[in-house]
């Protein structure tokens, strides 16, 4: 590709996103380039569900009822995925990362291909806490590879990890391309 006919494409590329912010903005969507907001807006119009724009409340709730939340996970095709910012001790911190999972009805796990969508997975808040909660209690014992002088893992901050497998084999597929 000769650079003239780089530059058009890119020139297009940033045009369709700049009209895309604009009409996003409309929707109440502030910052379009937070990350992964693009693609819960995507599966919250796949799903029939409205987004929650505050990215310290779940990611989106049912229109017919408002206290049903939901927290969506997205992955590439053949990746994990994952919730950041999980705390193994003290038991307080602990509670609060797991009300991050039990504060919502499902979880909805889509799988995609760049930006498109392939599946989404809708698995049970009690199948996560769970999973989580054991991984977070194996994360903080004495099987952990680093150790400070008590035999506990010196990391209290995780990054909870959810195979696509893992996912499949609790969940129920609710849409595929």
């Amino acid at each position: 590709m000769e650079i003239e006919e780089y530059n058009e494409k890119i020139k297009k590329g940033v045009s369709l996103i700049l009209k895309a912010d604009l009409i996003l903005k409309e929707c109440g969507f502030p910052n379009i380039s937070q990350a992964g907001l693009l693609k819960e807006i995507m599966m919250a119009g796949i799903l029939g569900h409205i987004v929650i724009i505050d990215k310290h409340l779940p990611d989106a709730y049912n229109p017919l009822n408002e206290e049903e939340k939901y927290e969506y996970l997205s992955c590439q095709s053949g990746k994990t995925f994952a919730i950041d910012g999980m705390f193994s001790r003290p038991v307080l911190d602990k509670e609060q990362s797991l009300t991050r999972i039990t504060r919502n009805k499902s979880f909805y796990c889509g799988i995609f291909e760049g930006f498109i969508p392939l599946e989404i997975w809708r698995v049970e808040t009690n199948d996560f806490l769970k999973k989580t909660d054991e991984d977070l209690t194996r994360r903080d014992g004495p099987s952990a590879k680093q150790k400070n002088t008590e035999g506990r893992n010196i990391n209290r901050e995780h990054t909870m990890n959810y195979s696509i497998k893992w996912v499949k084999s609790v969940g129920k597929r609710v849409w595929r391309r």
